[in-house]
């Protein structure tokens, strides 16, 4: 059993499929879609029991893999677990970093030290200078905005070296504009856009979840980042975030970045799990996925010991 302890009544486990991405260094060879099951509302930040049975279950009964995106857990866990069922892979051990709404945007602001706080400020100065005193930033949330939103966030996403390089970013796709549309229909939705010159240049959404609003996707247009695009971006964002009163957490969702371990005012361990079901499937996508990790390692430790990692991640991000 996962050695987590404690329940909560919020998490209930649902059918729902997951798309997972084979990536090498700062590339997306592809991604495989799996028939999935896992556990919604979820708080990260508290501790949970996984029944295992739960798991057995979802497998035999058509999953071919149960996942949790952030299994609350100081422990260490294995990379591989193989069980009588199922194997468990755990890719990634992660700190999910969040802010506490609780008090009002200046008094967020106040938590940083002095050195921090103008560092965060002193883009915001530039660009209402450069703005001539007035930000264009926008907030999308009713069914009537998504057209908008889509329409305005689309150009920026598509020069991001996320929409180049990992084949992320905001989709384009139809599909995906439907789902704007029911998100917003249950105010779920919370879509942002930043504007210089009347130019999209920025753009970032949230979805909720009972009092947790979690950021899911952001951009900027690289032609404008002395500005500090994505700074501003949330900036902007956390000031309406805090304004409305509605959510208790802010959440930065999974992975690492400097820009989220300075906003945040927490970190909770977790990590990243999935139960594969033994099928030729899952077992090759298993055996693909650790040998890219294994020689994106190798590619970084040796970028590391030449001194030109960052230089090399600069390189690729701009001309990839």
């Amino acid at each position: 059993m996962t050695s987590t302890t404690g329940a909560q009544a919020n998490a209930s486990w649902v059918e729902r499929s997951t798309q997972i991405r084979i990536v090498l260094g700062e590339f997306c060879l592809g991604h495989v879609r799996f028939r999935g099951a896992t556990l919604t509302g979820l708080d990260w930040r508290r501790p949970i029991e996984i029944d295992e049975e739960a798991i057995e279950r979802h497998l035999q009964s058509g999953a071919e893999v149960v996942y949790l995106a952030s299994l609350p857990t100081t422990e260490r866990l294995p990379r591989l677990c193989f069980r009588k069922h199922w194997v468990r892979y755990v890719p990634a051990r992660i700190g999910r970093h969040y802010i506490d709404l609780e008090g009002t945007f200046q008094d967020y602001l106040r938590s940083f030290a002095a050195k921090q706080r103008n560092n965060l400020t002193r883009p915001v100065r530039r660009f209402i200078e450069a703005s001539e005193g007035t930000v264009d930033f926008r907030e999308y949330r009713h069914p009537d905005d998504m057209s908008a939103f889509y329409e305005a966030a689309s150009p920026v996403t598509v020069k991001t070296f996320q929409h180049r390089l990992l084949k992320s970013g905001l989709p384009q796709s139809d599909d995906f504009r439907r789902k704007l549309l029911e998100l917003a229909e249950l105010d779920k939705f919370r879509g942002y856009v930043l504007f210089h010159d009347k130019s999209p240049i920025a753009f970032g959404y949230c979805l909720s979840q009972n009092d947790i609003l979690t950021y899911q996707v952001s951009g900027y247009d690289p032609d404008f980042r002395q500005y500090s695009p994505g700074t501003l971006l949330l900036y902007y964002m956390l000031e309406r975030v805090f304004a409305e009163r509605r959510f208790r957490i802010f959440d930065f969702g999974t992975g690492d970045a400097f820009y989220k371990s300075f906003f945040s005012t927490g970190v909770a361990p977790c990590a990243v799990v999935y139960h594969f079901a033994y099928t030729p499937k899952n077992l090759a996508f298993l055996g693909a996925h650790l040998a890219a990790w294994l020689i994106s390692t190798a590619i970084v430790k040796t970028l590391s010991a030449l001194g030109i990692r960052d230089f090399v991640k600069k390189a690729f991000r701009r001309v990839g």
